[in-house]
């Protein structure tokens, strides 16, 4: 019971977790996916994952990590999917014409993660065209728009055979080609082998991270390019 191939789900924690892409928002009120004690704060309220409408929220608590999944086991009992990827703990469920997705992972004394709700995939129509710009023979692996407070943004992921350098190169060219303002380009400082590029052009910015693990997606070049329009 997945919405997504594994490794794409792997890459988007990842990347949203480590990169911190989004900043929270609000504090969000108690509902029938939050376990009561769990702090909330949104990630986005009106979004869409690959077309399907969704939200999604980050989930904190100093609550034992056994004891969140217990609850979770009898709040979803008979309709709950559950898998490790690393060091998360992944639970599913499909309920009321709606697909649920709890990442969960220890952080020091506390736990963290990421929880999506989206309409049911199988009743909905995913796509993963976006207008944001990228180079060609790049792989799209998930697409994410978002609105708030009129501003929107959108982050696309992507996976590519070539190198992070080759890619940056690409990127680099494309955007400077196409009257943007190159403001930052710099290695990561969360991951090895990273690279982050940023760019302006008016009231659009374009944030782009290449990362490449040996050990995730086969060792090819993972991106993640996030754009915020105001």
């Amino acid at each position: 019971m997945t919405d997504c191939r594994a490794v794409t789900c792997q890459v988007i924690a990842l990347l949203l977790v480590l990169l911190s892409i989004a900043p929270p928002k609000a504090m969000a009120a108690a509902d029938d996916w939050v376990m009561p004690g769990l702090a909330t704060q949104w990630i986005a309220r009106d979004m869409e994952l690959n077309g399907v409408p969704a939200s999604m929220r980050t989930v904190r608590s100093d609550r034992p990590l056994a004891e969140i999944l217990r609850y979770y086991h009898r709040q979803w009992a008979g309709a709950i999917d559950e898998r490790i990827e690393g060091e998360w703990h992944v639970l599913a469920t499909r309920q009321r014409k709606q697909f649920a997705t709890l990442r969960l992972r220890q952080s020091g004394t506390e736990v963290r993660g990421v929880l999506t709700v989206s309409l049911d995939p199988g009743i909905a129509s995913p796509s993963l065209q976006s207008t944001i710009p990228v180079p060609h023979g790049v792989e799209r692996l998930a697409h994410q728009a978002f609105r708030d407070e009129g501003a929107s943004g959108e982050n696309l992921t992507l996976m590519s055979r070539r190198s992070v350098s080759y890619e940056r190169q690409s990127f680099a060219a494309l955007y400077q080609n196409g009257g943007w303002t190159r403001i930052e380009d710099r290695a990561t400082r969360t991951v090895p082998d990273g690279h982050v590029l940023q760019f302006l052009r008016g009231k659009e910015q374009i944030r782009i991270v290449l990362y490449r693990d040996p050990g995730l997606a086969n060792g090819r070049t993972l991106i993640l390019v996030s754009a915020h329009r105001d």
